[in-house]
């Protein structure tokens, strides 16, 4: 008797924390009861978190023909081009959701991963302006954040190796459950 985008949207959460766990078989049955969008973006999320990055650029561009405007796909597609570092292609799409929701954390991290790798002292300014930006945000998510990218920057730009580890020791200390700082 459930609303069919509730249940929808019910599958399509599954879906996400499945392909999270990779819970493999029952990600594939339940994604099967979604509609082409929603499958095609779930399957991308999918292979790019299984490491398949060809069939999760090929759902993610299937998804993007069907919803071309989608601020999710673009994000995804940032980060399978960052996955396979091609950072010039990631800095397109980075720049574009960075611009669409400046204060989205997850936005920041994208576009200043790019502005890294692409290097280039003109991006220095921009970067220093991202990572005060996360920490005027001020939550959990945003706040680790700017620890790791403070200690890429400082390590990056300043050369600081013990300043920058000192840094991902501090986000460590305050957030440690989290793996992506060590």
């Amino acid at each position: 008797f459930m609303d069919k985008h509730i249940r929808n949207e019910i599958i399509y959460m599954l879906c996400l924390s499945l392909a999270r766990t990779g819970n493999s078989d029952r990600f594939f049955k339940e994604v099967n009861n979604l509609k082409k969008e929603d499958k095609h973006y779930l399957l991308g999320f999918y292979y790019r978190l299984s490491g398949n990055i060809e069939l999760a650029k090929d759902n993610i561009e299937k998804f993007l023909a069907l919803r071309k405007n989608s601020i999710k796909g673009r994000r995804e597609l940032v980060q399978i081009h960052i996955d396979i570092e091609d950072f010039e292609k990631a800095f397109v799409y980075a720049k574009e959701i960075y611009d669409y929701e400046k204060l989205n954390p997850y936005n920041i991290l994208a576009y200043m991963r790019c502005l890294l790798k692409l290097k280039g002292e003109n991006y220095k300014n921009i970067i220093e302006g991202l990572i005060y930006d996360l920490k005027l945000i001020n939550t959990d998510i945003s706040n680790e954040i700017y620890y790791s990218t403070k200690a890429e920057f400082v390590s990056t730009f300043e050369g600081d190796r013990d300043k920058a580890l000192n840094l991902i020791d501090e986000c460590i200390g305050r957030y440690p459950d989290t793996p992506f700082p060590l």
